[in-house]
């Protein structure tokens, strides 16, 4: 990558530290991304929410159900906590190292090695996620159709019209976000982000509404817990990572912060404090309504609606509100994964010099971007259960970059003396047991599955 020059400065604009720097080079950028349109604070934020909020919102309820209610909701609070904190460490390397992406910061910290990891962590993280989101639009909208359509036996079997099957939902939507894949900032999509926010919190207030009116009839269910269930040690384990990677932002945290009009470490900060907040109110009201209102029954909780406890106009509204989400997640999660692939197919992912830097043409850069969303779209519209393996995934791709990656490359840009050290040092040792207890879980849930 390209040698910049820089200065230390002795202290950082919040007086944390002593190891952040000034530049006199133009930090990186993606191909395309200059002179795009920027977002505001409420744009950036929203794209950080959008980031965050996906398919495991549904999980939470299951959170509370193993891990209790007390735990379960001070568990996702220091989730949120612990995803400030690392995002600090990503914006101080960035300062160090004058890099605006984690292949920069991964170079800086540990040349050619780090840039193959961090970028093969990058596309299997980004694209999986892609593919998760394909996956759950499409069986919730086969779900919903076949509440209301009589040709539809709702197994999604062969034999039914394929109006009734996920594989056409997941890529009818693979087709309809396409342009989206295009777009050369994140700004482009932080309108995408804006309606995928308003979904999901239609979502929360439905589910909250539900509360309350069980709340005031006097019908919640009598089947909570505060405290962890230890009977299932192997189920705690999983939903372990379920929270510690609830506010994971961070594996798109670079690219929305170039978007960032007048972009600054003290804006972007102000962008993951708001995004925090609102994202702490979807999960805690959402979680603890739902778990309130079903009980363990909460573990599937769009399962848990029907069109006879909630009536048809919010069974409608709350499916198509979460798909609406599912769908406009895609094209956010894909952005950061292109901008990879872009780099390793141009070369430019190792070159040394801004003078070696190559573009593709126009014509190539279009296929490469209709190939690379091809894939996700396919897996999504062949898989059948891949389960396992999205877990696998989420206990070692997405913890390095919330914990592994951040405080690696602190520590290493620091040579161990920045200000902010001992949290870099607890939280890599949590990611690190958090890494070992995912993974046990996963392979024991396949042992379980297949055995």
């Amino acid at each position: 990558m390209r040698n910049e020059e820089y200065n230390r400065l002795s202290e950082s604009e919040f007086g944390a530290s002593k190891e952040v720097v000034a530049f006199y080079a133009k930090s990186e950028v993606n191909p395309g991304e200059e002179g795009q349109k920027k977002t505001g604070i409420l744009g950036t934020s929203l794209n950080l929410v959008s980031s965050t909020i996906g398919t495991g919102l549904l999980g939470l309820p299951l959170v509370l159900h193993v891990l209790g209610i007390v735990p379960g909701v001070i568990g996702i609070i220091l989730s949120a906590f612990f995803g400030i904190v690392t995002g600090d460490l990503l914006l101080r390397c960035k300062n160090i190292t004058a890099k605006e992406n984690f292949m920069g910061m991964a170079e800086a910290s540990y040349k050619k090695t780090g840039i193959w990891i961090v970028n093969i962590c990058q596309i299997i993280t980004n694209l999986g996620l892609g593919i998760n989101y394909l996956i759950i639009f499409g069986t919730t909208v086969e779900s919903l159709v076949a509440t209301y359509a009589p040709q539809c036996t709702g197994k999604g079997v062969s034999t039914d019209p394929f109006f009734c099957q996920k594989w056409f939902y997941s890529l009818a939507v693979g087709i309809l976000v396409l342009p989206f894949s295009f777009a050369k900032s994140m700004a482009k999509l932080a309108g995408a982000s804006t309606v995928k926010v308003i979904a999901i919190i239609t979502f929360t207030l439905i589910t909250v509404g539900y509360f309350i009116n069980n709340l005031i009839k006097g019908d919640l269910s009598s089947d909570i817990n505060f405290l962890p269930d230890v009977s299932k040690p192997v189920k705690v384990l999983g939903i372990l990572n379920i929270v510690t990677l609830s506010c994971s932002y961070q594996f798109n945290l670079m690219p929305i912060y170039r978007s960032l009009e007048r972009r600054s470490d003290q804006r972007i900060k102000q962008c993951i404090l708001i995004s925090a907040i609102l994202t702490l109110f979807v999960y805690i009201s959402m979680a603890l309504s739902a778990f309130l209102s079903f009980g363990s029954k909460a573990d599937d909780l769009l399962d848990s609606f029907t069109k006879n406890n909630i009536g048809d106009v919010f069974f409608i509204m709350l499916n198509v509100a979460f798909a609406i989400s599912c769908s406009l997640s895609f094209p956010v999660v894909f952005f950061e994964a292109r901008n990879v692939c872009y780099e390793l197919v141009t070369g430019n992912a190792t070159s040394k010099d801004a003078k070696d830097e190559k573009k593709l043409s126009t014509f190539g850069y279009i296929v490469m971007v209709i190939l690379l969303h091809s894939f996700p779209v396919a897996v999504a519209v062949f898989a059948t259960s891949i389960n396992n393996i999205f877990q696998l995934l989420g206990s070692t791709t997405m913890n390095c970059f919330v914990y592994l990656f951040p405080c690696l490359f602190y520590m290493k840009l620091t040579k161990g003396r920045g200000g902010l050290m001992s949290f870099a040092i607890g939280l890599l040792a949590f990611g690190i047991v958090m890494l070992i207890f995912g993974l046990w879980s996963s392979v024991l849930n396949f042992i379980e599955e297949y055995a």
